[in-house]
C-alpha cells in the first residue's frame, strides 16, 4: 500500500489552528498529496450543538473565518479543502464517503477538537466505515518515517490489517516489538501470541521481538501504551474494534479508551 493521498480533519474553531502545519508535515514525510477537511455540524434549536452551546450566528461566523483560514494555507501548500457543513449525522457520513477517496486520514489529539463528543464520534465513524487507516497524531505530530514500532498484537484481523499498513509507513531499518497484554491471573505459557508472526516477520528480514505485558492494576490499554513509551516507540499499531463499538463504550475497550483519552506518541489505528 503506498500512501499518495492523506486527508486531514478538523473542526471549526481555533482549536485545530495549530495543527495544519503539523498534517502538512506529515504529507511531505510521505511525498503524498494533502486535502485539508472542514467537518462543522450545524447547530439545531433544541438539540446538542458542537461545540455546546454554539448559536447559528456563532457557528455562521467561525466556518467563514476557518475556511479563510484552511484556503489560506492550501493556497500557499497547493492543497485542496473540502467543506462539510450539514447536520451532524450527515455531516459525519459525507466525511466517510470522501474519507473512501484518500489512502490514510489524520485526525489530531483530543484538544484540538473544541468538542470531545464530536472528536469521539468521527473516529467511531471512520474506524468502521471508511476501511481506511487512521493515524491519530499527538501535539508534537510525526518526525519522520517511524523506525521503532509497538504493536498491540492479541492475533486479531484488526491488528493484522494494521501491521500490514504500518510496514508500508515505516523506515527500512525499522524494528517492531509485538505487545501482548495479558491479564495478571492468566497461566504462563511456553508460547506468546506474538510468536508466530515475530517469526514470519523475521523471515522477511525485518526486527521483530515479541513482548509479554501483564495489566495489573491499569487496563490494557494503559499498560500497552505505557510499555510502549517505555520502549521509545515512534509508532504505536492498534486494532480499531476487535469488540462492537457499543460494547467497548459500556464496558470498556482499548479503542474506547484511545479515543477518549491524550496521548504523546501516534497511533496508527485500523478497523
Amino acid at each position: 500500500m503506498t500512501i499518495s493521498s492523506i486527508l486531514a480533519i478538523s473542526d471549526p474553531t481555533e482549536a485545530t489552528d495549530g495543527f495544519a502545519d503539523t498534517m502538512l508535515g506529515v504529507a511531505r514525510i510521505f511525498d503524498a498529496e494533502l486535502t485539508l477537511a472542514l467537518l462543522a455540524p450545524a447547530p439545531v434549536a433544541g438539540e446538542r450543538a458542537y461545540p455546546k452551546h454554539l448559536t447559528t450566528q456563532r457557528f455562521n461566523e467561525l466556518v467563514e473565518a476557518k475556511e479563510k483560514r484552511l484556503w489560506s494555507v492550501a493556497r500557499k501548500e497547493n492543497c485542496e479543502v473540502r467543506i462539510f457543513v450539514d447536520l451532524v449525522d450527515a455531516a459525519l457520513s459525507a466525511m466517510v464517503r470522501q474519507s473512501r477517496c484518500h489512502d490514510m486520514l489524520l485526525v489530531g489529539p483530543i484538544d484540538t477538537f473544541a468538542d470531545a463528543e464530536l472528536h469521539r464520534m468521527l473516529l467511531q465513524k471512520l474506524l468502521l466505515l471508511s476501511g481506511k487507516p487512521i493515524l491519530l497524531l499527538p501535539p508534537a505530530g510525526l518526525e519522520g518515517r517511524p523506525r521503532r514500532l509497538a504493536v498491540g498484537w492479541d492475533g486479531m484481523r484488526e491488528v493484522t490489517r494494521a501491521l500490514d499498513c504500518a510496514l508500508t509507513l515505516c523506515a527500512s531499518d525499522a524494528e517492531i516489538d509485538l505487545i501482548s497484554v495479558l491479564p495478571l491471573t492468566a497461566p504462563p505459557t511456553l508460547r506468546t501470541p506474538a510468536e508466530d508472526m515475530c517469526t514470519r516477520l523475521q523471515e522477511r528480514n525485518l526486527s521483530a521481538r515479541q513482548s509479554l505485558a501483564r495489566a495489573e492494576h491499569a487496563s490494557v490499554a494503559a499498560t500497552l501504551l505505557a510499555q510502549a513509551v517505555a520502549g521509545n516507540a515512534d509508532l504505536i499499531i492498534l486494532g480499531g474494534f476487535g469488540h462492537s463499538p457499543i460494547r467497548e463504550s459500556v464496558f470498556g475497550g482499548v479503542t474506547d479508551e484511545v479515543i477518549r483519552n491524550r496521548h504523546t506518541t501516534p497511533i496508527l489505528i485500523v478497523h
